[in-house]
């Protein structure tokens, strides 16, 4: 019964009376569709031990609003059908989790559909072990089915519903196509922290309306030779090697690099004891979540998307292939790992799981979090930093007594660069409990890096910010510090000039036990990504010059 028919209805008592009555029972159909569908990570949890989100406020409302619509069509065709094309998605989805550890990403949907023998074959063989993924989803969308069926009587219908789930079913490729960042196709890679279907939907349409579009154009996408890994002896039977990824930090405001203003007595000390390395270097890319799958896979060439897909240089699968325990601890948000498989981290602790203490302690949290976690002879560890990030004064506000620049009363452009300089001064002090309490818990070995996802601009150019595609943009500190480390790599670390992220984490790479030949590699020379993955917005190729400031070459525009 359509709603003008129950609101014209006399019969049997008020008809608002029975309008309010199917009204309530129809939101408790779309609250069972909500969690319905995000009840089969829930189940999984039962079976497997892999990182997902189940359940988030968020996108509970987002399938209630759906549910809604869904539970209005007046045809239980459209109903099963939809349940049905769900499921067999999130099936493929969780069918990657189980057998691959890691969520299906638009890469492998299109070698899923281009070897589809293969993967039927795998998956027949995997079922006396893998039975239970089909019955994750399809139980929890069988009972759905079968309660919408039971109350399709009771139910509010209009015929617009159907273009109402058509429409949903779309919005993953239609917000793909016209939001901001639509060229950054990594930013809709899954991540942890969403629900499951979501990253589904996500990948599916990225997969369906850009890949699949590119595949079958006539221009070909450039080729690269693929990278080799040679496993090296490594330096030590204990050691860890932790990596500080900084945030908006440039090194034209350290005083350990010249900077006027005493920015980083602690680590100025440190460099004058020989105890700290410190480079002038350049950044993968120019925004935080372009740099970070660049980096941590080590991509020479951001048009290389090869590198993406493979992962073979995944610094944490590496760190996992030679006995590493491998920890990830970030102020920020997880979905700055778009683009980089979570699978091979031990310890993944972000803002999205420990809010409260990020929000109390900001980036003093970071040691405290580590702190409480369990190491290993081996560790592979990574600190997000958030501090730097405007506005500047919001992240060391709880430390008043760090800021020594005033930030009242005066213009914008002097306030925001002396609540920046306070910012410089509150990661040398974060660095120097770092490497205290380095000193204090480990008796083996350890390499300490320090870097930033991209720098800083004060007025270069005219600009302000990060997202400009020039050299300075990417003018980061690339630093060093070891306790009991070897000679002959802090001798080859002290020879780098100007080194790139991609250097640096070759360097990683090399303590992790790896050696990287990159064929596609030409010395001297190398690029720098704009603000999206894959090249979408820009990059720069460049070279270096002896003992200067490296040029751009070409400058590549999209």
């Amino acid at each position: 019964m359509t709603i003008k028919q129950l609101a014209d209805n006399p019969q049997s008592g008020s008809g608002i009376y029975r309008l309010l009555l199917r009204a309530a029972i129809h939101a408790a159909g779309a609250a069972a569709v909500s969690l319905a569908l995000l009840a089969p990570a829930w189940i999984f949890h039962f079976f497997c031990d892999t990182r997902l989100t189940w359940f988030s406020a968020k996108y509970f409302w987002i399938f209630f609003s759906f549910g809604i619509v869904l539970a209005a069509c007046r045809s239980f065709k459209v109903i099963l059908a939809t349940l049905g094309l769900l499921a067999f998605l999130e099936i493929t989805q969780f069918g990657s989790l189980a057998y691959q550890g890691d969520f299906i990403n638009p890469y492998t949907i299109g070698q899923m559909f281009i070897e589809i023998s293969d993967v039927a074959e795998a998956a027949g063989a995997s079922l006396s072990h893998l039975y239970w993924v089909p019955l994750v989803v399809l139980i929890p969308y069988a009972a759905l089915a079968s309660l919408l069926w039971l109350l399709r009587r009771r139910l509010l219908s209009t015929r617009w519903a159907t273009a109402g789930v058509i429409l949903f079913l779309l919005f993953p490729a239609i917000r793909l196509h016209t939001h901001s960042d639509r060229k950054d196709i990594l930013k809709f890679f899954p991540v942890v922290s969403t629900p499951t279907l979501a990253n589904t939907l996500n990948s599916y349409a990225v997969w369906a309306t850009v890949l699949l579009p590119q595949s079958l154009s006539e221009s070909k996408p450039a080729s690269f030779k693929p990278y080799r890994l040679r496993e090296i002896p490594l330096p030590q039977k204990g050691f860890s090697v932790i990596l500080v990824m900084g945030e908006s930090f440039t090194f034209r405001r350290m005083s350990l690099y010249g900077y006027h203003r005493i920015t980083t007595p602690f680590l100025e000390r440190l460099a004058s004891e020989n105890r700290l390395i410190a480079k002038k270097g350049l950044s993968a890319a120019n925004a935080t979540r372009s740099t970070m799958p660049m980096f941590y896979n080590l991509q020479y060439n951001p048009l290389n998307s090869e590198v993406l897909q493979a992962q073979e240089a995944n610094l944490f699968r590496l760190a996992k292939k030679h006995g590493f325990r491998t920890v990830y601890i970030s102020a920020q948000k997880a979905n700055c790992l778009n683009g980089v498989r979570t699978r091979f981290i031990d310890t993944m602790i972000t803002y999205d799981t420990s809010s409260a203490i990020f929000d109390r302690f900001h980036d003093d949290a970071l040691l405290r979090l580590l702190k409480t976690v369990i190491l290993t002879d081996r560790n592979f560890i990574v600190l997000h930093q958030r501090n730097i990030h405007a506005p500047y004064a919001k992240n060391y506000a709880h430390r008043p007594r760090i800021a020594r620049f005033p930030t009242k009363g005066l213009d914008f452009k002097t306030a925001s660069g002396n609540a920046y300089d306070n910012a410089v001064l509150y990661n040398d002090f974060l660095y120097r409990r770092l490497i205290e309490y380095v000193g204090s818990r480990f008796r083996t070995p350890v390499y300490v890096f320090f870097t930033s996802d991209h720098s800083e601009l004060f007025g270069q150019h005219g600009l302000f910010g990060h997202d400009h595609l020039v050299l300075d943009s990417y003018e980061v500190p690339i630093m060093f510090y070891g306790l009991r480390p070897e000679k002959d790599f802090v001798e080859r670390f002290n020879k780098l000039s100007w080194p790139t992220h991609y250097e640096l984490g070759k360097m990683i790479a090399d303590r992790l036990g790896f050696t990287l030949e990159n064929p596609n590699e030409r010395p001297g020379y190398f690029f720098l990504n704009g603000v999206s993955s894959l090249g979408r917005s820009g990059y720069l190729y460049c070279r270096k010059t002896a003992g200067h400031l490296p040029e751009v070459i070409e400058r590549h525009n999209y």
